[in-house]
């Protein structure tokens, strides 16, 4: 229905499975995203994880008060592979 959204499953058998794939991987995927995980302490794994990978990413939780700054960096400034976040992120996105 949105041109401009894809959506990828990857099927893995376990967090280590997933989080070894995305950092091989998702460099190689075209454009960038939202890596959508079920909670906050998740997006903080994840965002450590690529940062260490050196994958240039950000992590948001409604715990952060950081929702304008991270779409108007990624919008136009394509700053980030993705944005690591729950559910948080995405209402309001059209």
């Amino acid at each position: 229905m949105r041109e401009n959204f894809n959506l990828f499953v990857i099927k893995v058998i376990s967090e280590d499975e997933k989080l070894i794939w995305l950092g091989q991987n998702l460099n190689s995927l075209p454009g960038s995203g939202i890596l959508y995980t079920g909670t906050r302490v998740d997006t903080e794994i994840y965002s450590k994880w690529f940062e260490y990978l050196k994958i240039p990413s950000t992590g948001y939780n409604a715990g952060l008060d950081l929702i304008q700054a991270i779409s108007m960096k990624w919008i136009n400034e394509n700053r980030w592979k993705c944005v690591i976040s729950t559910n948080a992120l995405g209402y309001g996105y059209r």
